[in-house]
């Protein structure tokens, strides 16, 4: 980044710019400033701020105007002039324009309402600065602390394909923020900006079409009071435009750096670092009436190991911005050791792929396998989930230890032998620790978490899992839920995870059903839902929307985000009508429901498993409502 922490020069030889031609018979002194910043070491993360070789300043002298220029890059460098009269004090403007003009104190500047910018820094037309020189023991030598005039807005471009082209910042109350400004010069270190006469400023790459991906710097005019805020609009190469009001931003202050958001994508909505900015997106995607999509498995690491290298990127050219995965395969005591350590591999890589090209998250289920499930026992095959080895299910598998049927209230109570050899409560200890160890390992390139969300002990009132209400004795789930989410704080402290609480659609038929396992407001981030029955017929819409209006108004009257969990099986599409689009029919008046706020809508298999599917599913994942990296 360049000229604004720490600016140190030498203002000495001259170097051609624009300026008054001397007049004849007037002699012109050489002048020389030492120049330095007075800015505060945290702008700009403490990087120093270069010169630039060329770089011209204006001198206002007597009624006349002078430039000195810059002979060399670096902190501090030498500039040159002539200024005649010598005068105990000059002031100053950077950068140097034939049209700026003084009165009195107050010299005129431009903030320019399109900024072309580089990678890591802003346009330094834009970076309008005025100092006020005081002269040393030799007349011809003056020192100075050149002010930045401007306040910045900094954002960040992460993206693949079809990126942002433009970035366009505008006051939302019409308050002006860039154009012609007066910049008083009031004192050494006091300036002020004003004026302006444009409400917003287009902020364009400086080289190629699009932002490569980094960070950027916007500047505009300072302003004590910004009634409704800004908006920021990230328009796509292709010209899709992505509109978001920030109207917590209510002043800009001259000198001072205003994170919108710490890194904007290629659509704006994989802003996220944290938990908590996740959580703040997922509740903007409520309040735009928006929807991010995911599909379980859409990176399938039991056979790829790259988000480009697999089926569905190929069918549809894009990417989610949230994920399905499953902690089944990758962990556990279920699997074979070597399946699971070569898809754990594959998944870690996925994972992080997605984080550094896309900003994407996954979205983590958990079908832990009973204490009792072994793949050796010949009733349960390899593609069995040994989370159904289960009471409930003794007619399929009559070996299921009858005795151990509670096997929720035995982890709680730390009895019972799993296949291991542990008491339950040690074995599920143990797993919960590998899972753990799993999540500790997802961070970034600099050392940083992977946010995520983690659905746990979903369907909650079904039958055939061994954590389901009818699995446990005394009416134990909620207490087992928050024993789970209180040893993952405790085991990964530093993980940025969203906890989901999950029915599936029989409890969705009234609040107090749906909130009969409610684990507390502390252990629940995202209020979640299965409905498979989406899809089964057209009769069964209304009775679909009815579902989720009942978790999306639990989820607001409890603080949380609404998500749709799994949906759509490899089934028929409608029961009398096998030609029926599955999102455009059945999602869509589901999400665009008046009194439905799902942040989420999340589909399990199935999703492109027929040609009409695949381009059902294009035209969902293209529609204005649903998000999508594309």
């Amino acid at each position: 980044m360049e000229r604004l922490l720490q600016i140190a020069a030498l203002l000495a030889i001259f170097s051609s710019c624009m300026r008054e031609s001397p007049a004849e018979g007037r002699r012109y002194a050489p002048f020389r400033v030492e120049v330095s910043s007075v800015q505060p070491k945290s702008l700009f993360d403490g990087e120093n701020i270069n010169w630039v070789k060329g770089d011209s300043i204006k001198v206002f002298a007597g009624g006349r105007t002078f430039c000195c220029t810059a002979d060399a890059a670096g902190v501090s460098v030498n500039f040159s002039g002539q200024v005649d009269p010598v005068m105990d004090s000059y002031p100053m403007i950077y950068p140097y324009s034939a049209e700026s003009s003084i009165s009195g104190s107050v010299v005129s500047a431009v903030i320019p309402p399109v900024q072309r910018v580089a990678q890591g820094s802003f346009d330094p037309r834009a970076n309008v600065s005025a100092a006020l020189s005081t002269k040393t023991e030799d007349p011809n030598n003056h020192s100075a602390h050149f002010l930045n005039a401007g306040a910045y807005v900094a954002f960040s471009v992460s993206g693949v394909a079809d990126s942002v082209s433009r970035v366009v910042i505008k006051a939302r109350g019409g308050e002006k923020i860039a154009g012609s400004v007066s910049v008083a010069i009031r004192a050494a270190d006091d300036i002020l900006a004003s004026g302006g006469s444009a409400d917003s400023l287009v902020v364009l790459p400086s080289a190629g079409e699009v932002f490569a991906a980094g960070k950027y710097y916007a500047v505009l005019l300072p302003s004590e009071s910004l009634g409704a805020g800004i908006r920021v609009s990230a328009v796509h190469s292709g010209g899709k435009r992505d509109n978001f009001d920030f109207p917590e931003i209510t002043s800009l202050t001259r000198n001072t750096i205003t994170e919108i958001t710490t890194v904007l994508g290629v659509n704006f909505w994989n802003t996220w670092t944290d938990a908590a900015s996740v959580k703040a997106l997922l509740e903007k995607a409520r309040e735009k009436g928006r929807v991010y999509t995911s599909q379980y498995a859409y990176y399938d690491n039991v056979h790829i190991k790259s988000i480009t290298g697999n089926s569905r990127y190929k069918i549809y050219g894009g990417f989610p911005l949230i994920y399905g995965l499953d902690f089944s395969r990758i962990s556990g005591t279920y699997y074979d050791a070597t399946y699971r350590s070569n898809n754990r591999k594959r998944a870690l890589s996925i994972i992080k792929e997605a984080w550094e090209q896309l900003r994407a998250i996954p979205s983590f289920s958990w079908h832990l396998e009973s204490p009792y499930a072994s793949i050796e026992n010949p009733e349960l095959g390899e593609n069995v989930q040994g989370a159904s080895f289960c009471y409930q299910n003794r007619d399929v598998y009559p070996s299921f230890p009858v005795e151990h049927r509670y096997q929720v209230n035995e982890i709680l109570e730390n009895t019972g032998l799993a296949v291991t050899g542990q008491t339950c409560g040690d074995w599920f200890d143990s797993r919960v620790r590998e899972v753990a160890d799993i999540i500790n390992s997802l961070v970034d390139s600099q050392g940083r978490p992977i946010p995520m969300i983690f659905r746990l002990w979903h369907e909650l009132e079904d039958w055939w899992a061994w954590w389901q209400i009818h699995e446990i004795r005394d009416s134990k789930y909620a207490e087992f839920y928050r024993l789970t989410v209180d040893k993952f704080r405790e085991y990964c402290p530093d993980a940025q995870i969203l906890f989901v609480y999950c029915t599936d659609r029989n409890y969705t038929t009234d609040a107090v059903t749906y909130l009969s396992q409610w684990p507390g407001d502390d252990y629940v981030d995202i209020m979640g839902y299965d409905d498979y029955s989406i899809g089964s017929s057209y009769e069964n819409i209304p009775t679909t929307i009815d579902r989720a209006r009942v978790v999306s108004a639990a989820a607001e009257a409890h603080g949380k985000v609404a998500m749709l969990c799994e949906t759509m099986k490899a089934a028929k599409d409608a029961t009398n009508n096998q030609q029926a689009i599955i999102f455009q029919d059945f999602a869509m008046p589901i999400v665009t429901d008046p009194q439905v706020h799902l942040s989420i809508y999340q589909v399990w298999g199935g999703a492109d498993n027929t040609a009409l599917r695949k381009e059902s599913f294009k035209k969902w994942y293209n529609s204005d409502i649903t998000i999508f990296d594309r």
